[in-house]
């Protein structure tokens, strides 16, 4: 490590300070990491977004699972930066097999659920630690700070929550008089492609704008870290202190050999510099180790009367020592909960494919043993319960004034016919989604009337929306031959 090129002026510092001093040095390299950075995240994240046509949350997920693959990037632009070093896009392609591919499974799978995975980072990219050795080094460099770096972790996951809902709000503050979507609509997932797509971009431009940020915050407590364990600062302010004064102490020096060394030992011919071997290097070290002044820690003596009491370190208040114990305990429990919640999001992932796959199957092949509800949420669906002409009575109620119930009773017949009459796997926790999804996949021919009918009942039903009488009107003359029954 050659510390005299390093440009961050090192000395003591506490966690956090450290991190501010890593979100410095992003600020001050700002242009290369971003540069860097978005060159290599873009691409991924297009990728991501083009995932909502499978489900909208998949894209959100994948931009978040890939936050630790992307962060290798922005470290390798903030370790050349913190040596005074610019990085060019061509830098990193000619890297890319350290920064890329190096412990790529890894990085997609342990360390996305490391609740300090900033501090730690460094140590797997930059040292070269293998997976399976690195558990000391790691233990050693967390220290005292792993406290401070899952707090960071949790500050830094707040922030990008609230930035990421701050711009997906803007679509609610923007929108025209008349057009702002609603919450039903997200909810019951018929809401169009742009409201859907701006969750994730949203989510997408946080990640962009925030991640250089906290990689370099645990960038910087990373190096402080060092310094507390190997005397980076001490040994960078000697190299200053002496620096200065190498041209001075060099001009000395040759006067003191010109005039004090006789001059028969100048015709003496020098002594081959010869660098030292390997046993030579080998005992210096071990003569190193096994000075007690340069251990690590000491073990030191002391006389005192029995009975007396030692004096220590001040003792702080027991609600001071809670609080501290509280955060401990978060910081040594977090990664349980992390893989607790992981273990949960997948069963329900795989829950939730499960009955996508069945629920398809069943819409294509047909399901003999379908037992078509008698509810749908609270709406009574059995065919005894509706009128014989849906249709005439749906318009009967709305010319009369009773709106919703018009319209409520033409969707519960459209849900009668589809599950009664046409067998459609209707369930009785379906949402409207649902039932339009189910009817598009196993009625084509009759799906627009169906999509009509549901729209008109959710701006009228959740929305409050004035219907036009026309548009009624022609839902119920259209009920019979859109939904007819079946005849053998």
């Amino acid at each position: 490590m050659q510390l005299e090129a390093l440009a961050v002026r090192l000395r003591p510092r506490t966690p956090f300070e450290a991190a501010d001093l890593g979100v410095r040095l992003c600020q001050g390299t700002a242009k290369s990491v971003y540069f860097c950075y978005a060159l290599v995240a873009a691409p991924l994240m297009i990728l991501a977004v083009a995932s909502y046509e499978i489900s909208a949350w998949i894209p959100t997920v994948l931009i978040w699972w890939a936050k630790p693959w992307l962060d290798r990037t922005i470290l390798f632009v903030l370790s050349r930066a913190a040596f005074g070093v610019a990085t060019t896009p061509l830098d990193v392609w000619r890297a890319q097999r350290q920064v890329w591919w190096r412990q790529i499974l890894f990085t997609w799978t342990i360390r996305r659920l490391s609740p300090w995975r900033s501090l730690t980072e460094p140590v797997y990219q930059l040292e070269g630690f293998s997976i399976f050795k690195s558990s000391p080094r790691i233990k050693q460099i967390r220290g005292r700070s792993m406290a401070a770096a899952a707090m960071m972790t949790s500050v830094f996951s707040l922030c990008e929550m609230a930035l990421a809902f701050a711009l997906f709000s803007l679509v609610f503050w923007l929108a025209p008089v008349g057009r702002t979507p609603g919450l039903d609509e997200i909810i019951s997932g018929d809401a169009p492609v742009w409201l859907q797509l701006s969750l994730p971009l949203s989510y997408a431009a946080t990640v962009l704008f925030l991640e250089p940020f906290y990689v370099a915050a645990g960038f910087g407590m990373y190096l402080n870290r060092r310094a507390e364990l190997e005397g980076w600062d001490i040994e960078q302010e000697f190299r200053r202190a002496f620096s200065l004064k190498r041209q001075v102490a060099a001009t000395v020096a040759a006067l003191l050999i010109v005039f004090a060394i006789p001059a028969h030992a100048r015709q003496q011919p020098a002594p081959p510099n010869e660098p030292p071997s390997r046993e030579e290097i080998a005992k210096a070290v071990e003569t190193v180790k096994g000075d007690p002044n340069l251990a690590t820690e000491r073990t030191i003596k002391t006389l005192r009367w029995k009975g007396a009491t030692p004096t220590g370190p001040a003792k702080f208040p027991g609600w001071l020592a809670w609080i501290g114990s509280l955060f401990a305990w978060i910081a040594e429990s977090t990664r349980v909960l992390i893989w607790c919640g992981a273990l949960l999001l997948a069963g329900m992932v795989v829950v939730y494919l499960s009955r996508i796959a069945r629920t398809k199957l069943a819409a294509a092949a047909g399901d003999d043993g379908f037992i078509a509800p008698t509810h749908v949420r609270d709406l009574d669906i059995r065919p005894e319960s509706l009128p014989d002409d849906i249709g005439a009575a749906a318009r009967e109620l709305w010319e009369r004034g009773d709106q919703r119930a018009a319209l409520a009773l033409l969707y519960r017949g459209m849900l009668s016919r589809l599950a009664h009459v046409h067998r459609v796997p209707i369930r009785d926790s379906s949402t409207e989604g649902d039932c339009v999804a189910l009817a598009t996949a196993q009625l084509p021919d009759r799906s627009d009337y169906i999509s009509r009918l549901v729209r008109v009942w959710q701006r009228l039903g959740y929305g409050h929306e004035t219907v036009d009488s026309d548009v009624v009107h022609g839902l119920c003359d259209e009920f019979d031959g859109a939904l007819q029954r079946v005849t053998a």
